[in-house]
Formats: C-alpha cells, sequence, structure tokens
C-alpha cells in the first residue's frame, strides 16, 4: 500500500469510523448477546381465566449504528409459542450470538406478540434501555400476568387483525433478506384463517389478502408463503 493510500485509509479511520463509535459514548465491536429465559402468564382481561393456546412471537430486532442515529437491520432472534393450559408462555433462553461490529440490539428489546381467536392482538415490549452494556436481554414481562381484551364487535376485531398484520408483525417481513416471516408459521396460518373470516371493509385490502401477503413475503427470495403455510394450516 503506498504512503499516500495509507495516509487516506488512517484519515477516514479517525475521521469517520472512530467518532462513529465513539457516537453513544463507547467503542462498538462485535458483541456477543444473550437472550435470558422469559415466562409470563396470559388470562382473560374481563373474568381473569387462563387463556390456552394463545401464540406468542418474541423477537430481538438489530440496529445498525451511523454518525445521525441508529437504523433497523433484520432481526437476531424470532422465537414463536403458544400458552399452556394454565395460560403460561414460556421462552427458552438462548446465546451467545455474535453480531457485527457497529451493530447491536435494539433498546427496547425483546419485543413479544399476543394473538388468540376472539381477542384483539397485543403487542408489548421493554422500557428503552441502554445499547451499551446490556449483553443478557431480560424481559420486563417476566413473571408478569399480561390480559387479553375481547372487541367491542366485528369490525373492531377485523381492524386489530389488520393492526396485528400491518404493525404488530412487520418485523418478520421487513426487507433484510432473513425471511423472518418462516419462522412464526402458526402465528401467521391462525392470524390468516382468522382474517380470511373477518376482513375489514373500506377502500384498502385487509392485510390478509391472500395475493397482497404473498408479495409482502419475497417469495423470489423467500418462497411461496402460501404453500408454506399449508403444513400449518389451522382448523378450528
Amino acid at each position: 500500500m503506498s504512503r499516500a493510500l495509507a495516509g487516506r485509509h488512517r484519515l477516514w479511520f479517525f475521521s469517520v469510523a472512530l467518532p462513529m463509535w465513539f457516537s453513544q459514548g463507547c467503542l462498538y465491536v462485535p458483541h456477543l448477546f444473550r437472550g435470558a429465559p422469559i415466562e409470563f402468564r396470559v388470562v382473560d382481561d374481563t373474568t381473569g381465566a387462563p387463556l390456552s393456546n394463545v401464540v406468542v412471537t418474541a423477537n430481538w430486532q438489530l440496529v445498525r449504528l451511523n454518525v445521525a442515529h441508529a437504523v433497523e437491520d433484520g432481526q437476531l432472534v424470532i422465537l414463536e409459542t403458544v400458552s399452556d393450559a394454565d395460560g403460561r408462555v414460556r421462552f427458552s433462553g438462548w446465546g451467545p450470538k455474535l453480531v457485527r461490529p457497529l451493530t447491536t440490539i435494539g433498546m427496547n428489546d425483546p419485543h413479544l406478540v399476543l394473538f388468540k381467536e376472539g381477542y384483539q392482538p397485543d403487542a408489548v415490549h421493554n422500557a428503552f434501555g441502554d445499547y451499551t452494556t446490556n449483553f443478557t436481554r431480560h424481559s420486563d414481562w417476566h413473571g408478569e400476568t399480561l390480559r387479553l381484551k375481547r372487541p367491542h364487535d366485528d369490525q373492531s376485531y377485523a381492524q386489530s387483525l389488520d393492526w396485528l398484520g400491518d404493525i404488530a408483525l412487520q418485523f418478520a417481513f421487513s426487507d433484510y433478506g432473513d425471511c423472518g416471516w418462516r419462522r412464526i408459521p402458526t402465528m401467521l396460518s391462525r392470524a390468516l384463517a382468522e382474517g380470511k373470516q373477518h376482513p375489514t371493509h373500506g377502500p384498502l385490502p385487509t392485510f390478509w389478502n391472500e395475493t397482497l401477503l404473498e408479495g409482502r413475503a419475497a417469495p423470489l427470495r423467500c418462497g411461496s408463503i402460501g404453500e408454506f403455510l399449508k403444513r400449518y394450516r389451522h382448523d378450528d
């Protein structure tokens, strides 16, 4: 390497890379992250009765750090499970998992999404924490009780199902090449069946329109979501 080229590399390192790495208060190097086990209970909001067969996803969002702000950069871990007869939900711990330099886990992860037919879906996450030192991630909802509500009417239920797809489950459809939706087949097969039975009535198509859903799933890269979900078809 010539002296001139070496000088330009040093200039880039000290003028761009180091300030970026120190922009959040420390030097970012590859981190090993762990996820602590999560256990909580899900009950009916009105009666307090335990809710079995609630499907729950947990995801840990990666973010890439740059000079201006952090930007989403795919998922480190996506998990799925269902509640037992006593309404208890359990996720095993995971890790250690290595992330790239200048990449970390979002400040409020893990995110949890809950769905059971006939109830309004819900989503919760951690309070915002520290990017830099929290290498074992615990859920704020560990040991807690979450309550699911019945919808007021069919239209509000249909709207909540669209919210489930459009907002709560967008982590699984993000365009980062990780095909995250393939890791939550139970959630998607059950929500799709329910969304088809309870479509919204408005100028825009429902999220659970199968043609549009196929496009969102990036079939050229990830395969057909319709074909994939056939093996998980949910029948009430």
